[in-house]
């Protein structure tokens, strides 16, 4: 039987697993014993190897950080590399989130796009040279992380103990190739209060967001000893001219309670989301009696990022005709009457020296004495157009779809750039929507089942000497 045809016959079967694993609310939690990233991932990764495992496939669990599955003989290991982790799934969903929902054409569910319909995608693509008999020349072993979405300590531990594949790809991200990845740069702002007395108007807690790879789509405020001056639900001068700016006031008792809605997106596109610790610096700023402290923190980092999400105002607005222009989002935020700080997820350019960026940023912030630290940073991916493993997920792609292979740059980051010569590899069709990290996520159901079928036919021409 044709190898397509036989993907095509598992089309029930690759639905129905990408919905037991849609079910499975794999969202980081407090670590257990083997359950590094708490219970729910465990459980998504229990589920998978024990499904590889049924299908045929040797596998291995590396102490819940992460696992593998692999077919094939000979020396060298190609690497397939997904996700089991989701983020959260915040609110405003039209269908159940950690229910798989198919309608119009369209698979709904936390995760489906980010990653688990690919992790599936590719289990059965595997599944399907296998049962096509073809003589195998390498391994294919397709490697389960469990911490893609907050740290990537699942690869690192993954990588320390278990041999590192000569080539793959990530399918976690569009077709047709990925072979740029913009460097992904995690920093903390912040800024120690001095102890002020119990009656001064304060900020006793403000927390907005959840992941810093989001554009947080709510934010929160407490306010005490302002009752007197804001009424409930007052209409603030500042949401005049500024497009979606959702928020509520309400007073109780000696405390004035804020909060602000935005639109989640994920962080490498802030500019496709409405940042709600924005829109909450922006209301915060029009409350003049706030303790003086806390206001001179809200408002420089108003000044000097408000809803900008390319860094003109911190003067790191950088592109480069490879990758294209630098990205920021303001992905958390928390603030008490001891300390603020934010988080910024920083997106940038495959030719530029975050030293560049890190320097400027500490230096601009020494203004509003704020300390800047860093807290990750992975550095950009480029493969040349000219490596073997693009020519050969080249003729996969255009030999499934008909369409041209074109190269392009990711803002996001995959785990592509975890082994030392990797792509990202679709599910993503050319022209689709991406809704990683968005409310209502989704794939369509053609676009999985022809993810598979690129899958397969890339394992078959990667398997060639």
């Amino acid at each position: 039987m044709e190898l397509l045809s036989r993907v095509e016959m598992m089309k029930n079967e690759i639905v129905n697993r990408t919905r037991d694993l849609v079910e499975i609310r794999s969202i980081k939690s407090d670590a257990l014993e083997d359950a590094p990233f708490g219970a729910e991932i465990r459980r998504s990764l229990e589920y998978t190897l024990n499904l590889c495992e049924s299908l045929g496939f040797r596998t291995k669990n590396a102490a819940g950080y992460a696992g593998h599955a692999e077919y094939g003989q000979g020396e060298e290991l190609v690497g397939i590399l997904v996700h089991l982790d989701v983020v959260p799934e915040g609110t405003g969903w039209t269908y159940d989130p950690f229910k798989l929902t198919l309608e119009n054409g369209r698979l709904y569910g936390r995760g489906v796009n980010d990653d688990k319909g690919a992790v599936i995608a590719s289990i059965y693509a595997l599944k399907a040279v296998m049962d096509s008999e073809i003589p195998m020349n390498k391994r294919f072993r397709i490697i389960f992380g469990c911490d893609e979405e907050s740290g990537w300590e699942c690869m690192e531990h993954y990588f320390a103990a278990e041999e590192m594949p000569d080539y793959g790809f990530s399918p976690d991200g569009p077709f047709p190739i990925v072979n740029r990845e913009k460097g992904i740069l995690r920093i903390k702002l912040e800024r120690i209060f001095e102890a002020v007395s119990e009656e001064t108007p304060r900020i006793i807690s403000l927390n907005g967001g959840q992941r810093v790879n989001m554009v947080p789509e709510s934010c929160s405020c407490t306010i005490q000893n302002v009752v007197a001056e804001i009424g409930d639900n007052k209409k603030l001068s500042v949401s005049k001219g500024i497009q979606d700016l959702s928020y509520d006031i309400k007073s109780n008792n000696d405390r004035l309670e804020i909060t602000t809605k935005g639109k989640a997106a994920h962080g490498s596109e802030p500019e496709l989301g409405v940042n709600a610790i924005s829109s909450m610096m922006k209301i915060l700023n029009e409350i003049p009696s706030i303790e003086s402290q806390q206001a001179e923190f809200i408002g420089f980092i108003d000044s000097v990022i408000g809803f900008e999400t390319e860094g003109c105002s911190l003067g790191i607005d950088f592109e480069d005709v490879e990758s294209g222009k630098l990205s920021l989002n303001l992905g958390i935020a928390k603030i008490s009457d001891k300390r603020a700080s934010i988080t910024l997820d920083i997106r940038y350019p495959v030719t530029l020296d975050s030293k560049i960026i890190t320097e400027t940023i500490e230096e601009r912030v020494k203004k509003g004495n704020i300390k800047s630290t860093v807290l990750e940073d992975k550095k950009p991916l480029y493969v040349r157009p000219d490596n073997p493993l693009i020519g050969k997920l080249k003729v996969a792609f255009e030999d499934v779809t008909g369409i041209d292979a074109q190269l392009i740059a990711l803002k996001g980051g995959t785990y592509a750039r975890a082994i030392n010569n990797g792509v990202a590899f679709g599910p993503i069709m050319p022209g689709k929507e991406d809704t990683a990290h968005q409310k209502n996520e989704y794939l369509e159901l053609e676009d999985l089942i022809n993810s598979a079928k690129i899958y397969a036919r890339a394992i078959v021409e990667l398997n060639k000497n």
